[in-house]
Order: C-alpha cells, then sequence, then structure tokens
C-alpha cells in the first residue's frame, strides 16, 4: 500500500502567493497523481480531501474526466470530507453566523464584498468565484465517492 500526503500551494508548509479554495489547487493533485501514476508502482489511487481538500477533488474529477474521458479517469475512488456547497453561500452562511453572535452585517453589505472579492479574485487570479459550486460540479463525477459532513461543524453546514 502507498500512501501520499501533501500541501496544496500555499497552504499548510508550501510556497505559493494564495489559496484558491481548489481552483488551482486541483493542478497541484494532478501533478502529484500524475507522479504516482508515473512511478509504475501505484495500481489504485483514492483521494480524501477535506475542506477545500474535497472541492479540489472534485473540480479534479470533473477535470480529468473532460481531459481522459470517463473510460480512462486516473483516480479510482474520492472520500469528501466537508466541501463546501458554493462558496458564495458559505461566505453569506459565515456571514449569518456572526450575526448569531452578536457581529452585525447588513446583507447589503455582504453582497457588495462578495462583489468586490469576485472582481478582485478575477483579477488576480483569473477565474469567477461563482465557479466554485461544487453542487454543479457532482453531477458530473462518476467515481465511486464518499461525503461526509458533520452535524456539529460549525463552519461548513450541512446541505
Amino acid at each position: 500500500m502507498t500512501l501520499f500526503a501533501f500541501d496544496c500551494a500555499g497552504s499548510g508548509l508550501s510556497e505559493g502567493e494564495y489559496v484558491s479554495l481548489g481552483w488551482f489547487e486541483k493542478d497541484d493533485l494532478r501533478v502529484v497523481v500524475d507522479h504516482l501514476r508515473g512511478s509504475g508502482s501505484v495500481s489504485k489511487i483514492g483521494v480524501w480531501g477535506r475542506s477545500m481538500g474535497a472541492v479540489t477533488a472534485l473540480l479534479y474529477q470533473v477535470e480529468d474526466i473532460t481531459r481522459l474521458g470517463p473510460k480512462n479517469i486516473s483516480v479510482n475512488a474520492m472520500v469528501l470530507d466537508s466541501p463546501f456547497a458554493d462558496f458564495c453561500q458559505l461566505a453569506e452562511e459565515l456571514v449569518a453566523k456572526g450575526r448569531d453572535r452578536g457581529v452585525t452585517i447588513p446583507s447589503m453589505v455582504t453582497r457588495m464584498a462578495l462583489t468586490m472579492l469576485a472582481n478582485s479574485v478575477q483579477s488576480i487570479a483569473g477565474f469567477d468565484i461563482a465557479d466554485l459550486n461544487t453542487l454543479h460540479q457532482v453531477p458530473k463525477c462518476i467515481l465511486p465517492a464518499i461525503f461526509i459532513c458533520a452535524k456539529r461543524d460549525d463552519f461548513i453546514g450541512m446541505h
């Protein structure tokens, strides 16, 4: 059995300018999977991702199917631990949790902040945060996958 763990660029001990919540991290996962496949000593690959790592795995899977076709995918199964359903929805839910704790931010301010963030991410990183929506990606995935979410997770809600 082979075990390989890594930090995506910008996370943990890895270098990197920013974290893209899965958008570019899927490319890091591709490098790891390609390395493992190229080693000649790994037969099946399962990916376990937590939170952003789970989103990364989902985005990777969709790209993998597009790139290689459904009969040649490079990963055999996934364990997806607490992926967010939609980044914008997550941001709004976090603001709502703040309200529950006495921090009041008007909804209009939240929407304006998300719009500014979207414009900034598009300008700097070249992708749309609205594309960080795993609910749109799941139907495209064909791998066996286990989704895990804790009932009392105070960051990622159950949906």
